[in-house]
């Protein structure tokens, strides 16, 4: 058997010769030769691809989420500190009053001092400042927290870059891409 186009030159002798011969022509047509080039890249193509884990497709599938939760817990975390922080501060300060107060004798003195005291407190600047200093702090670890939570997230979602090397350009930007 021979398989040959009509345009050959063996086609072209045998007829003129006019011997007898058994030909077979293969017609392709662009769909069918699509199909064909399609089957033999995609079983060549599947063979290099690599899955992801179950726990890289849960990052994929859930970066906002992760990079939300990140954020919320980095503010909750500095929230419980600074409140932390200020609850000790002032505990002290009045703890320090009342040390001193006992110290009085008489109930007169002992109740003007403790007044005294806590309007100073109160008014006179070190609760203010502390306020101040907590509401600072409050406002830093929120947009901190922003930031953060962004950054994981868009962290979460790196998915590889996917590479078909059919080329010496393609290899040498996959070297790029990995170094």
């Amino acid at each position: 058997m021979v398989l040959e186009d009509e345009d050959s030159i063996l086609f072209r002798q045998l007829r003129y010769f006019k011997q007898t011969g058994i030909f077979c022509r293969i017609n392709h047509t662009e769909r069918t030769w699509g199909i064909d080039i399609e089957s033999l890249l995609t079983g060549h193509v599947k063979s290099l691809t690599k899955m992801p884990s179950k726990l890289e497709q849960f990052l994929y599938k859930n970066s906002s989420f992760i990079g939300f939760l990140s954020g919320l817990l980095f503010f909750a975390s500095m929230l419980f500190g600074a409140w932390n922080t200020y609850s000790i501060y002032r505990n002290m300060y009045l703890e320090n009053i009342n040390v001193k107060a006992k110290e009085i004798i008489e109930p007169i003195e002992f109740l003007t001092y403790k007044i005294n005291n806590l309007l100073d407190f109160v008014i006179g600047g070190t609760e203010t400042q502390l306020s101040y200093i907590f509401s600072a702090v409050l406002f830093a670890s929120f947009i901190i927290s922003i930031i953060l939570g962004g950054f994981i997230g868009s962290n979460a979602n790196n998915r590889p870059k996917s590479f078909v090397l059919l080329s010496s350009l393609a290899i040498s930007r996959k070297t790029k891409t990995k170094n």
